[in-house]
């Protein structure tokens, strides 16, 4: 896990991975993920924040098809799917999460990348020119 980054505008980032045992234990995540930050108040928003004309599904689409890495080696194909999910809350600040889950063909290394971005209010107001640094 990378250190979560705070700006001074009160933006903060954070990166981690997830380990999964076999490859469908990645809806797990974004189930619980989603039910905690509604417990605490949070709304599902149905537009992108950085990108208004793309609507949220809070559910896996499917990426790229597949990636051959390292001369077509068949144990390093990897599929992978991304999820996405972004909320606000009575203030006007956004939650988002990004997560790709990776499968791997042949061997361990199913896991998930995730993204998580916290912007306050302010700088939501200010739209996607705002500067975040």
């Amino acid at each position: 896990m990378l250190p979560p980054a705070v700006h001074r505008k009160g933006n903060a980032e954070v990166s981690f991975t997830i380990p999964l045992a076999e490859f469908s234990d990645r809806d797990a995540f974004p189930a619980r993920l989603s039910q905690h930050v509604e417990r605490l108040g949070w709304r599902r928003r149905h537009w992108q924040f950085l990108n208004p004309t793309h609507a949220l599904t809070f559910d896996w689409e499917r990426s790229g098809g597949g990636v051959q890495i390292a001369r077509n080696d068949p144990k390093r194909t990897v599929d992978f799917g991304k999820w996405r999910g972004e909320w606000d809350d009575a203030q006007g600040n956004v939650l988002e999460y990004h997560v790709w889950a990776f499968r791997v063909a042949k061997g361990p290394g199913h896991h998930l990348r995730v993204f998580a971005a916290y912007i306050p209010a302010d700088l939501v107001k200010a739209g996607v020119n705002a500067e975040f640094r």
